[in-house]
C-alpha cells in the first residue's frame, strides 16, 4: 500500500506523480492520501497529484476500505488527476473503489473501468457548507462497462459535490439500489453529462439516475 499521510505543499514544488504501477491480487488498499499541508499559509499556488498509466485488477476488499482514498484535502487550488488508470475485475463488498472526502478538483480521463463488483466513486466533501470550494469531479473520455453495484449507483454524490462528465460511455452497468450510474439525492449537488453514450444500464430501484 502507498500511504501518504500528509502531502507538504512547498512553493516551487508544484506536483506529485505516481506512474506505471500495477496493483493486483490484494485484499488491502492501494493508495491513501490523508491531507495536504501548506508550508506557507498565505500561499495560493496551484498544486497537483497525478496517478497515471496504472492497472488495478483482481483485488478483493472485504471491509469498508477503498482501493484509493483521498482524505480531507480542503484546498481549492489542489487538483487530483487520474489518467490512463484501468480498474477491472475487482470486488469491493462494502467500500467504493475510490473515495473522495475532499474539497478540491478531481479529473478522471482516458480510463476504462470494467467488470468490477462494487461502487466506483463515493464523493463526500469534508465541508458540505463551503460552496466556494466544492468537490468537483470531471470525467472525460472514460469508459464504464459491465460494472455491478450491490447498493446505490456507480457514482454517489453528496452535498457540495459536482459531477461533469463528457465524451464518456456507460454501457451495461447495474445496481440493486437506486440509480445504476448516479445517485445524487442531496442538496447542493450538481450533475452534468454532455455527449455521453448511455446504453443497457439498469437499477432495481430508481433507473439510471436517481436525483
Amino acid at each position: 500500500m502507498i500511504s501518504l499521510p500528509t502531502l507538504r505543499l512547498v512553493k516551487g514544488v508544484s506536483s506529485f506523480l505516481l506512474s506505471k504501477l500495477t496493483f493486483q491480487h490484494s485484499s488491502a488498499s492501494f493508495l491513501q492520501v490523508t491531507q495536504v499541508s501548506k508550508a506557507d499559509a498565505a500561499d495560493e499556488s496551484a498544486y497537483s497529484l497525478m496517478l497515471t498509466d496504472t492497472v488495478i485488477t483482481h483485488n478483493k476488499l472485504l471491509s469498508k476500505d477503498s482501493v484509493i482514498s483521498f482524505g480531507e484535502i480542503s484546498y481549492k487550488h489542489f487538483t487530483i488527476t487520474i489518467q490512463n488508470v484501468n480498474p477491472n475485475n475487482n470486488e469491493l463488498q462494502l467500500g467504493p473503489l475510490i473515495r473522495f472526502n475532499s474539497n478540491c478538483k478531481v479529473i478522471l480521463q482516458n480510463c476504462e473501468t470494467s467488470n468490477n463488483i462494487g461502487q466506483f466513486a463515493n464523493l463526500q466533501p469534508a465541508s458540505s457548507s463551503d460552496t466556494s470550494n466544492p468537490l468537483l469531479l470531471t470525467i472525460n473520455n472514460t469508459y464504464f462497462h459491465h460494472n455491478y453495484v450491490d447498493g446505490d449507483s456507480l457514482i454517489l454524490l453528496t452535498s457540495n459535490s459536482i459531477l461533469k462528465a463528457q465524451n464518456s460511455r456507460f454501457i451495461e452497468n447495474g445496481s440493486t439500489g437506486r440509480g445504476s450510474i448516479l445517485f445524487a439525492d442531496y442538496q447542493k449537488v450538481e450533475a452534468e453529462l454532455v455527449n455521453c453514450e448511455i446504453r443497457k444500464n439498469y437499477a432495481y430501484q430508481g433507473g439510471v439516475f436517481y436525483v
